[in-house]
This record gives structure tokens, C-alpha cells and sequence, in this order.
């Protein structure tokens, strides 16, 4: 059985969508979607592709049958392993990368073999990547539109940026 996401009400149109990748007990406080509407409806990372599921029943519950934008503050698979199986339902949404990063959605491989070398059965839980069109990326350098603006942010990652939503800041892990 598949678990279903809890969704926390953050105020001003955010809503946190708390994810579990199924074979990684005791990650359920560990990593979260968040979900903007407002002047454009928008998803702040996607959490890992094992997670796909749970993320896609917390949007239904909310309502949401159409995406402007997929955020992602960096690649790393608990943040943004799940974006191409979003990106697959919400055909209409673009997504926001550092552009240092949309390669390694666009095509995977390279991202998932590296990440299991380091992350070994953390990875395995995560679950493997989906390709992403190219067509569908962003480059999150200079993007400010619909009330969001990006902000590069290189720390935790080098191709960390957060996103600016009126008085709400994600910031991924930076």
C-alpha cells in the first residue's frame, strides 16, 4: 500500500505536502513538497521519484489539475527525483532549474549511477529518474515571473537556487 502524503496548511496559499518514500522508513518528517497558488500555481521541488504517487494524491486532494511552474531548488534525488513523473501529468507546466542542472534531468543516467554510488540503498528508495524533454526546462538565472523569483543560492549545491514567492522564501537546502 502506497502512503498517502499529509498536507499542512502554511498560510497565503502554501500548502506543504509531507512525502515517505516507501522502502526508506523514518523518512516521512524527512522530505516535503511545497505547493504556491496565487498569481500562478506552482510546485517547490517534487521529492524523489518513489514518492510520485504520494505527491500526485496530495494534488489531487488539493484540487490541483494544472501546474504553471515546477520548481526545483537543485537535483539531488529527495528534492528533484520525481520530476519527470510529474512533468508527464502536468504536460502544460515548465520547469525552473539552474541551468547547470536541466542536463542532468534531461537525460538522467549519469545523475542516478552517481547517486547510487554514494547514496547506495538511500538511492535505491529514492527510485530511478525519469528523462525530461528539454523543451520543458527554464534556466532559473534571471527568472522572475507570476510573482516568483529565483535567486541563486550555490552552497549546498552549486546549482542550488531558491525561489521567492511574495513574503515566502523556499530556499531548498541552502
Amino acid at each position: 500500500l502506497a502512503v498517502q502524503p499529509i498536507i499542512t496548511p502554511a498560510g497565503d496559499g502554501v500548502f506543504q505536502i509531507h512525502l515517505a518514500p516507501p522502502a526508506l522508513p523514518g523518512f516521512g518528517e524527512f522530505i516535503s513538497s511545497w505547493l504556491v497558488t496565487g498569481p500562478a500555481t506552482c510546485l517547490v521541488d517534487v521529492g524523489p521519484a518513489s514518492t510520485a504517487e504520494q505527491l500526485a494524491a496530495g494534488l489531487a486532494a488539493l484540487g490541483v489539475r494544472r501546474l504553471d511552474y515546477i520548481l526545483i531548488t537543485h537535483i539531488h534525488l529527495d528534492h528533484a527525483g520525481a520530476t519527470g513523473h510529474v512533468a508527464a501529468r502536468f504536460p502544460e507546466a515548465r520547469i525552473v532549474c539552474h541551468d547547470k542542472g536541466i542536463p542532468h534531468l534531461v537525460d538522467p543516467a549519469q545523475l542516478w549511477e552517481g547517486s547510487r554510488k554514494v547514496l547506495g540503498s538511500v538511492a535505491e528508495g529514492y527510485g530511478p529518474l525519469l528523462p525530461v524533454p528539454a523543451g520543458r526546462f527554464v534556466p532559473a538565472q534571471g527568472f522572475d515571473e507570476a510573482g516568483i523569483r529565483a535567486l541563486i543560492t550555490p552552497g549546498h549545491a552549486p546549482h542550488h537556487a531558491s525561489f521567492e514567492a511574495g513574503r515566502v522564501l523556499f530556499a531548498g537546502e541552502a
